[in-house]
C-alpha cells in the first residue's frame, strides 16, 4: 500500500493553517454574546452601564433578543459580557436529562412506517423466544478540536463572512434570506476547519457576526470559547430505540420490530417523532 502525504499536513502541524479565528481585518471589533442561563430564557431588562464604562468596550448591542458586547479586543469584550446585568425570564419545568427517554416517547408524533414486510404477528407466534430491548442515546456535543468563529464585514449592501462552516453555500442562502439580499451580494469564505462532525453545518454564529457588523458599521469577529462550543453548539439529537425480536430455538430470526423516537429534524428520513 502506498501512503500519500496529506497536502495540508505540514501546515496543520506547524501552525501555518489559517482558521476563522485567525482572520484579521482593519478596524475589526471583537464581540462576546451574553448568554441566557437556560434554553428558552428571555431578557426582561438589561443594564449595560458597568460594561460600557470598561476600557476597550465600544458598545453593548441589544437587537431582537441578541445581547452582545463589542470591544477593541477579546479580553475587553469577554469582561464586558460578564458585567452586563440581565433580568432573565427563565421558563419553568424544563426536562432534565433523566426525563428525556420518557419525553421522547410521550411527545413523539404519530408513527411513520419506514419499512414493513411480512406478517409481524405471525412471526412472533412462530418464535420460541422473544427479546425486548431499549436503547437510549442522549444529546451529544460533537466537541471539535477548533471552537467555531466567524468574521463579518459589510461594504454597502454587500456582505462578506469568514466562517469555518461545512456548508458555505447553505450559509450564503441563510444570510441572504436574513438580510433580504440576493445571494450574489453575499460572499462566504470557508477557511480551514478544525473538525466539525456535522455540528458546523448550521452556523448561527455567522448570523450574529453579520447582524453586529451591520449595527457597528465595522467588521466584527465572534469566537466561541471551549465552554461556549460545548454548551451552545449544535448537538447530536437524542433518540430512544425500542427493539423486539423473535427467534427460534435453533437461532433463526423470525420477527423483528424496531421503533425509534428521536428529537432531530434530519434524523432517519427527516421526520421528528416515532419511526417504525
Amino acid at each position: 500500500q502506498t501512503h500519500r502525504r496529506r497536502l495540508d499536513g505540514i501546515d496543520r502541524v506547524t501552525g501555518r493553517s489559517k482558521y476563522s479565528q485567525d482572520i484579521q481585518l482593519d478596524e475589526m471589533l471583537f464581540a462576546t454574546v451574553v448568554r441566557p442561563p437556560a434554553y428558552g430564557a428571555r431578557a426582561r431588562s438589561v443594564s449595560a452601564t458597568a460594561a460600557e464604562a470598561l476600557p476597550g468596550v465600544v458598545s453593548v448591542v441589544q437587537e431582537d433578543g441578541l445581547i452582545a458586547v463589542l470591544a477593541e479586543d477579546d479580553e475587553a469584550a469577554a469582561l464586558g459580557a460578564r458585567v452586563v446585568q440581565v433580568d432573565w425570564d427563565v421558563p419553568q419545568g424544563q426536562p432534565s436529562r433523566w426525563d428525556m427517554p420518557t419525553l421522547l416517547v410521550e411527545s413523539g408524533a404519530e408513527p411513520h412506517p419506514m419499512h414493513e414486510e411480512g406478517d409481524l404477528d405471525a412471526g412472533f407466534r412462530q418464535a420460541d423466544h422473544v427479546l425486548e430491548s431499549t436503547y437510549y442515546l442522549p444529546y451529544i456535543a460533537p466537541a471539535p478540536m477548533e471552537p467555531r468563529a466567524a468574521v463579518a464585514a459589510w461594504e454597502g449592501d454587500r456582505l462578506t463572512v469568514w466562517a469555518g462552516t461545512q456548508r458555505p453555500f447553505g450559509l450564503r442562502q441563510e444570510l441572504a434570506s436574513l438580510f433580504g439580499l440576493d445571494e450574489s451580494a453575499v460572499h462566504v469564505i470557508a477557511p480551514e476547519i478544525g473538525g466539525g462532525f456535522g455540528a458546523k453545518s448550521p452556523y448561527a454564529l455567522a448570523h450574529d457576526a453579520a447582524r453586529l457588523a451591520r449595527v457597528a458599521g465595522r467588521p466584527v469577529r465572534i469566537a466561541f470559547t471551549r465552554a461556549e462550543e460545548t454548551m451552545w453548539s449544535n448537538f447530536r439529537p437524542a433518540a430512544l430505540i425500542q427493539v423486539k425480536s423473535g427467534f427460534t430455538s435453533d437461532g433463526r430470526l423470525v420477527a423483528w420490530q424496531s421503533d425509534a423516537y428521536h428529537s432531530g429534524e434530519r434524523v432517519m428520513i427527516g421526520r421528528r417523532g416515532a419511526e417504525t
